[in-house]
């Protein structure tokens, strides 16, 4: 009879049908319940039941760090009857009959309910997210090259960071070991003063640990190049006779692009070219020559190197040696002496003795004298032992010439000089016609 009434009626007309069958009886179905509805009664249980769907409720955490397993998932189900029966597939081959599930991977995740003896049936579909990227530094640090005791800076940029990102500057001196650098925790670092005092010295490297709530990374070291003056030939203060000479060359640590000599007299700082004295003030080395006491004075350089990772403004930078000047002193030429005035006489005469003011210039006194005589202006000899300021010629009968010789006997001895000579003219006698006495 079942069998029949099943054919083509609708679930409305079955239980009518087993109503009318099942009046005035009493009925037990094993693990369902009947009720005696006036007439008779009906089957309950799992049969109105049958065909709901199971509502489930979801809770998440999603992944805090990239690449962890930190997601969790609740859920509560309601509808049917309990004990529900959970199916859970996920990435990879994830599988789980929890309720509940935690320590998961970021992906989507999909669970199966069903209630007990099949009395709901529902589905949820729950996608664990995570950070795109881990931590990340886009923008390295930068190898920096300035000048001795300018200002360069090091940035950071970074990406991805879970929570705040922090930050912690270190510096290794050439041949140490890094170190962190007091009060510098933004992602930029600025250093004042390279090279002075032996801080933050040529070859110095320098970089910064980035830290946010899952970790941290560590940049790549960025280097710290000093373009530098490193010396200077010749003596700090040099004196030399007038028309020596001397050269200034200096040494430097960088690539260089120029070079430009200065002179101060005592009335400032003042650039130089080449001509006269000077040559090569526009290279690495200064050569004066034939020096005059003009040259007296202070001689300095300044040097144009090429930057590193600088402002555009400040492609180059300037060392001008204030703490290598170089001071020269020219002495003055040592001045001939004055002899007194030209003689004449007729025939022959014993001249007035010749007298010589002393000498000045170069780096003497002492001096030492000596005179001379020639006989054509020309060829001169010395006279043996006439080293005074005055000598007393002999009887001359003939034009001669004197002169005295000055030689610098000081420190320096800068040379010998004549003066003026001094020229005795012995004029014949007249030719006259013989004389006849008659």
């Amino acid at each position: 009879m079942f069998r029949n009434a099943l054919k083509g009626d609708s679930v409305h007309h079955l239980l009518l049908r087993i109503n009318r069958l099942l009046q005035g009886a009493r009925c037990w179905v094993p693990g369902r319940r009947c009720l005696l509805l006036g007439a008779g009664c009906w089957l309950l249980g799992g049969l109105f039941a049958y065909g709901q769907t199971c509502s489930i409720i979801s809770n998440h955490t999603n992944v805090a760090c990239f690449g962890e397993s930190t997601g969790t998932i609740n859920i509560t189900v309601t509808g049917g009857s309990e004990p529900y029966a959970f199916v859970w597939t996920g990435p990879g081959s994830f599988a789980s009959t929890s309720q509940n599930l935690s320590g998961l991977s970021a992906g989507t995740y999909n669970v199966n309910v069903t209630g007990n003896g099949g009395s709901c049936t529902g589905t949820a579909t729950i996608v664990i997210d995570q950070p795109a990227q881990p931590l990340t530094i886009l923008n390295q640090p930068l190898d920096q090259t300035d000048c001795y005791g300018n200002t360069v800076e090091f940035n950071v940029t970074t990406a991805n960071s879970s929570g705040n990102a922090t930050y912690r500057w270190q510096s290794r001196p050439p041949g140490g070991s890094f170190s962190d650098i007091a009060g510098e925790t933004s992602s930029a670092l600025t250093v004042h003063d390279i090279g002075v005092n032996g801080l933050n010295i040529d070859g110095t490297e320098y970089r910064v640990i980035v830290s946010d709530d899952c970790g941290s990374v560590t940049s790549d070291p960025a280097l710290l190049n000093i373009n530098s003056v490193t010396g200077m030939t010749g003596r700090v203060n040099l004196t030399i006779c007038d028309g020596g000479g001397t050269s200034y060359e200096v040494s430097t640590d960088g690539q260089v692009t120029g070079y430009q000599w200065s002179f101060n007299d005592g009335t400032g700082w003042h650039p130089i070219s080449d001509g006269a004295a000077y040559s090569g003030t526009t290279t690495q080395q200064l050569t004066i020559s034939n020096a005059t006491s003009a040259e007296t004075g202070g001689y300095r350089v300044s040097v144009t190197f090429v930057t590193l990772n600088q402002p555009p403004d400040y492609s180059t930078c300037v060392i001008t040696t204030f703490t290598r000047n170089r001071n020269l002193t020219v002495l003055p030429p040592v001045l001939p002496p004055v002899v007194t005035a030209d003689q004449t006489f007729c025939n022959a005469g014993t001249p007035y003795p010749l007298t010589a003011a002393s000498a000045s210039g170069g780096s003497g006194p002492p001096y030492s004298y000596q005179w001379q005589i020639s006989t054509d202006n020309e060829t001169w000899s010395d006279l043996t032992g006439e080293r005074s300021l005055t000598y007393s010629p002999p009887l001359l009968l003939a034009n001669t010439w004197y002169r005295l010789a000055v030689t610098d006997e000081g420190t320096l001895r800068c040379g010998t000089v004549y003066s003026y000579p001094v020229t005795i003219t012995v004029n014949p006698l007249p030719v006259t016609s013989p004389i006849y006495h008659y």
